[in-house]
């Protein structure tokens, strides 16, 4: 029974002194070292001294550049410029004394728990100034306007007013992340100055809602199976504009639209589907003739539309349709070829007297031709045309004339382009006194080139600078 009761009393005083002895070496263990569960900025710090600690965080991030976003661009300083340093060892260390070791149960209890420990930051703040100096947030913009302008895509409102940024702000946001270690900052909205407008300036930008809400319309002309929708710039075309190219307000606040504004805006928005006698074109040279002549190209009359458009307008509508059809249009067989100037043309220069036939894009065959007389008035006629006929082995009868040639590509009534085998002289002034009744007079090998190439519908322009210029201010 005494050994019964010994043995008791033994492990009673193990289950007591073991534990407690165990909790108070535990506790010794933590008196340099973080406690159980601590976990500082992510790092697991149990059992590990301030120290320790600091250097897992000061070698775990790239202290090296510094990044600061100003709208659209980043701009990256080495920390070095401004003598930037951080160092955890300080608030880690304060952060420990916080912590009794005698109470470590307490966090075995309530489990890990991050906390967050803010570093000691340390730079030289004047060069920082000349950094932000250099970025130059306050000037960003300059100069600053808000005023209506007229671009490609229709009326925009140009106002950088709203975006000055304020150097203070921008100094004192960098300070601020900073100081929390943090290398990468953008200096968003908040950096933005607070700015007042001009009672001129506040027009503007009311004037800008009415052209915002005006572009929500949309206007579509359907012409023989194509959709031209309208976009903001020629949406714009259709309204009144005074002498400075701005929109004219009526006197209770609206945007002006007469049929006049709306005939002249819709006519410059078919311009590239009326191509009869309206041709602009490049030359081999780069310089641009607008010719006015000829039989390729089709042609439209937007005034069928003017009112129906203009009514639709008037009265508010979002969507509008209105139909057209083509008041001249080349037949199918000429359209499928000559609808258009494409990669694919003879030019012929009457000033120079030269030839050029293009095939997809590349020069086959340049060549010294003999246009019409000039002294007698004969002269090749200037336009766009197209070859609608084509013969080989062919005689060509005149008032005063029957001759063969080899190859005939008729471009606009008696007047083509053949061979002249019967010519010598190929100078640049011959067809000044001895050139052809009208024809394009080429020599027969490049002739046949031309003819093998050739088909009914290839677009031939025919130019003289000195008439057909354009002007290129």
């Amino acid at each position: 029974m005494k050994n019964a009761f010994r043995i008791l009393i033994i492990l009673i005083m193990l289950t007591i002194i073991v534990p407690g002895l165990s909790y108070i070496g535990l506790a010794y263990y933590y008196r340099d070292t973080y406690s159980y569960g601590t976990v500082i900025n992510g790092i697991y710090a149990t059992g590990k001294t301030p120290e320790e600690v600091n250097g897992e965080l000061v070698k775990g991030e790239d202290y090296s550049t510094l990044y600061i976003g100003l709208e659209d661009k980043i701009y990256d300083v080495k920390s070095d410029t401004i003598g930037y340093s951080i160092d955890y060892l300080e608030p880690l260390k304060l952060y420990k004394q916080m912590q009794n070791p005698y109470l470590w149960i307490e966090n075995v209890l309530d489990g890990m728990k991050n906390r967050d420990v803010r570093p000691k930051v340390t730079y030289d703040e004047d060069a920082l100034r000349k950094v932000m100096d250099d970025i130059s947030p306050q000037r960003l913009g300059e100069p600053f306007v808000c005023e209506i302008e007229y671009s490609e895509d229709g009326y925009i409102l140009n106002d950088n007013k709203s975006r000055q940024y304020d150097y203070d702000k921008c100094v004192s946001m960098v300070k601020d992340a900073l100081g929390r270690g943090q290398l990468y900052v953008i200096l968003d909205d908040t950096c933005l100055k607070d700015i007042s407008y001009t009672e001129e300036e506040q027009r503007s930008r009311q004037m800008y809602g009415l052209i915002e809400g005006y572009h929500g319309t949309a206007v579509t002309i359907k012409l023989e199976g194509t959709d031209i929708k309208l976009n903001n710039a020629e949406l714009d075309s259709l309204l009144c504009r005074d002498e400075d190219g701005m929109p004219m307000l009526s006197d209770s606040g609206d945007l002006v639209i007469t049929k006049e504004s709306v005939a002249d805006g819709l006519k410059n928005v078919v311009a590239p589907y009326n191509t009869y006698n309206n041709h602009f074109f490049k030359t081999h040279d780069g310089r641009t003739v607008h010719l006015t002549k000829g039989t390729l190209g089709n042609s439209v009359n937007t005034s069928v539309i003017v009112d129906e458009v203009y009514d639709a307008l008037i009265a508010g509508d979002r969507n509008i349709t209105a139909s057209l059809e083509y008041s001249r249009k080349m037949n199918e067989k000429e359209q499928e070829s000559a609808g258009k100037i494409g990669d694919t043309y003879i030019e012929i220069d009457i000033d120079a007297q030269r030839m050029y036939f293009y095939k997809d894009g590349k020069l086959l065959v340049k060549i010294n031709v003999v246009t019409g007389t000039h002294s007698k008035g004969q002269d090749t006629p200037e336009g766009v045309y197209y070859i609608y006929n084509m013969k080989r082995n062919t005689y060509l009868v005149g008032e005063n004339y029957r001759c063969f040639v080899y190859c005939w590509m008729a471009i606009y009534r008696g007047v083509g382009i053949h061979d002249a085998t019967w010519r010598k002289l190929w100078e640049d002034d011959t067809y000044l006194l001895n050139g052809s009744h009208g024809c394009i007079n080429t020599p027969l090998d490049e002739a046949r080139t031309i003819y093998d190439n050739a088909y009914v519908g290839l677009p031939v322009i025919v130019y003289s600078y000195a008439n057909s210029a354009v002007s290129e201010n």
